[in-house]
């Protein structure tokens, strides 16, 4: 693990999910012959995770276990393939399920990955119709000069965890 990995799991708290290396192989060969709609988005998505990145490619086949798994735990959203991408290039594979379990079930308010995007929403609202306005007055009144509807911005920032959009290396810094 790079020192972004062991600081993102020892913060997180990611061995409270207590999988073992016996279990998440057993999840991952279950997953592997799972069939279902949030199976095959996630071999979609795989392939378009940071598809302009050639850095990146040789993570498809942990990123699909990892998702594939988790989905299997858990359930599946877009946006969560950026955050494991990002964990398995700074973490081993069991290791990167681990955190992504905490970031999703136990970080991110609820609502965050479920059809209705709650969670993002309220995040989102936060940061573009709360805080915007108070410390950055004339970028708001721009934006609102120009009509932007902020959640063209903010909700692909908050679903991906800034992943998607800021290069890598800062987001590894930011997070």
């Amino acid at each position: 693990a790079t020192p972004h990995g062991r600081t993102w799991w020892a913060t997180l708290g990611a061995e409270r999910v207590g999988i073992s290396r016996d279990a998440y192989c057993a999840l991952v060969l279950r997953a592997e012959v799972t069939n279902n709609v949030e199976i095959r988005t996630i071999e979609k998505d795989v392939h378009r995770t940071f598809a302009d990145r050639p850095e990146f490619r040789w993570l498809e086949a942990r990123l699909r276990r990892v998702l594939r798994s988790y989905a299997l735990r858990n359930t599946y959203c877009q946006g969560m393939s950026f955050i494991a991408a990002m964990l398995l290039q700074h973490l081993p594979e069991e290791s990167a399920f681990c955190c992504l379990a905490i970031i999703v079930e136990d970080f991110l308010p609820p609502g965050y990955f479920t059809e209705e995007l709650q969670g993002v929403y309220m995040d989102q609202h936060i940061a573009f119709d709360v805080f915007l306005p108070h410390r950055l007055p004339r970028l708001a009144a721009h934006f609102k000069a120009l009509e932007v509807p902020t959640t063209l911005i903010g909700v692909r920032w908050f679903l991906c965890l800034f992943c998607a959009d800021i290069e890598p290396s800062a987001t590894a810094q930011l997070w």
